[in-house]
């Protein structure tokens, strides 16, 4: 019956983590070129106002729903190193398609984004994207002692 528990146990964190892993860095992704394709509409002072106050929010979004999400993964992992290497290989593959995804969307659209706005946007995001990266690969290694 343990072993049945440890496997069921292991099904459920490979389903949970994979799936929770691409919704969690898909939200933490996708917000700012929505919010900044809805921000071209409007002109360069209000582009770069609201702008800079929606990417202040980001990033407390961003690092809190990231946090949160590692910190209730952490306390659900059924082993430490397998698990961690598991995340970390999802996080591998997500960054992999977005960067392709990307890639094609920005050689697709250039005149969208080969303007001062869409220069903007882009130098403003990308450092983004390297953090969450960067939490994204390093967080499931933080070691969290709740006792």
């Amino acid at each position: 019956m343990k072993v049945i528990k440890k496997i069921g146990h292991w099904i459920l964190f490979l389903i949970g983590g994979y799936l929770g892993t691409w919704i969690v860095l898909a939200i933490a992704i996708l917000l700012p070129f929505i919010v900044g394709l809805f921000l071209f509409d409007f002109g360069d002072f209000w582009f770069f106002l609201l702008g800079s106050f929606a990417l202040t929010l980001y990033y407390g979004l961003v690092f809190g729903l990231t946090g949160l999400f590692f910190s209730f993964l952490n306390q659900k992992k059924p082993d430490y190193w397998i698990s961690n290497i598991f995340l970390v290989l999802i996080t591998f593959y997500f960054f992999y398609v977005l960067i392709t995804g990307v890639g094609d969307i920005v050689t697709e659209y250039k005149e969208l984004f080969m303007n001062f706005k869409g220069i903007t946007l882009l130098i403003t995001i990308l450092p983004a994207y390297f953090q969450i990266l960067f939490i994204t690969v390093v967080a499931p290694f933080i070691k969290e002692d709740w006792n």
